[in-house]
């Protein structure tokens, strides 16, 4: 009905624990660059989390040790470029970081999955477990990001940092290797540590 009327789309998990339940709405009419917000109901929990900082996310995903929440997820930002941010509902602990344009699902992947991304954020999900942990888009920005518009990227990336101050967040300020160009040494070297039977294991 939500979906035929108000022309959004809503993501329900459900669990026993009512403090895991989340709902996220979005618009069936969302194009590239894209966003708009419908309402967002998350767990008690991060309510008072999001409260202490007066933020209203874009998106919001909990339960993320579910089936489904992965794929769902990376379906829904693959045409996104923004900031999130990486909440553990335990203790309030936050990481902040930006992607751009269809790199917030790997974001999402290496942090929380691959836990190859940040050291604190991998530690403190080992610890707390990752049905402990919400993963929010902060804030977006339109279209590709380009050379010239990922300095806006960081930039909006700075100002979270400065709001939330992360404590996961090993250097507190923005910084991604959009445009860098890897030397063809480096390059060597990356292929060689890149085996047959490391490619084989992941």
């Amino acid at each position: 009905m939500r979906t035929a009327f108000l022309g959004i789309n809503c993501l329900i998990w459900l669990d026993t624990n009512p403090y895991l339940d989340d709902l996220s709405c979005f618009s069936s009419t969302q194009g590239p660059g894209t966003l708009t917000r419908g309402p967002i109901i998350y767990s008690a929990r991060l309510e008072v989390i999001l409260k202490r900082f007066n933020i209203k996310p874009k998106l919001v995903w909990e339960n993320l040790h579910l089936e489904g929440v992965k794929p769902e997820l990376r379906r829904r930002v693959r045409t996104l470029s923004g900031v999130y941010a990486i909440v553990n509902l335990v203790n309030g602990s936050i990481y902040v970081g930006s992607a751009v344009t269809g790199n917030l699902g790997n974001r999402f992947h290496k942090h929380l999955f691959g836990l190859s991304g940040s050291v604190p954020v991998r530690a403190a999900v080992s610890k707390y477990g990752l049905p402990n942990f919400a993963f929010i888009l902060l804030d977006t920005l339109e279209g590709e990001i380009t050379q010239e518009t990922n300095s806006d990227l960081l930039k909006l990336e700075d100002h979270y940092i400065s709001l939330l101050q992360p404590i996961y967040n090993i250097a507190l300020k923005s910084g991604n290797t959009f445009g860098v160009k890897h030397t063809e040494s480096t390059k060597a070297h990356l292929r060689a540590n890149y085996s047959i039977e490391r490619r084989e294991t992941i």
